[in-house]
């Protein structure tokens, strides 16, 4: 997914299908339109895209994302977006565990409260 102004190409979101589950890969924006509202747009776009079931794939019900434990920026927008912690992933580093997240399409609403 790709995010324009104009012509110019300011952020994308790349995610692909896994399971029963919409796993996000990755999600960028030029440092120059940080903090103008296009990656929660994204995330929101593809959030919507899930609810309306005629466009995904059958059984696709839920968002996950991995996050790691020392990028609390990131863990603070995807909460902000509606993720729920789901589990903690732990390496043989201490300080490098990844947190687990997911949105589910169940929970329709919750990420628009916040």
């Amino acid at each position: 997914m790709v995010m324009a102004v104009g012509s110019e190409v300011v952020g994308y979101l790349s995610f692909f299908f896994a399971k029963k589950t919409v796993l996000i890969d990755e999600i960028k924006v030029l440092l120059f339109h940080c903090r103008n509202g296009y990656a929660i747009n994204m995330v929101r776009r593809l959030q919507t895209t899930l609810e309306s079931e005629s466009r995904v794939p059958s059984g696709k019900k839920a968002i996950g994302v991995k996050v790691a434990e020392k990028n609390l920026a990131a863990l603070l927008f995807f909460r902000r977006c509606g993720f729920k912690w789901v589990r903690t992933i732990s390496h043989s580093l201490p300080g490098y565990d990844t947190y687990a997240m997911r949105y589910s399409a169940q929970c329709r609403g919750l990420h628009s409260a916040n």
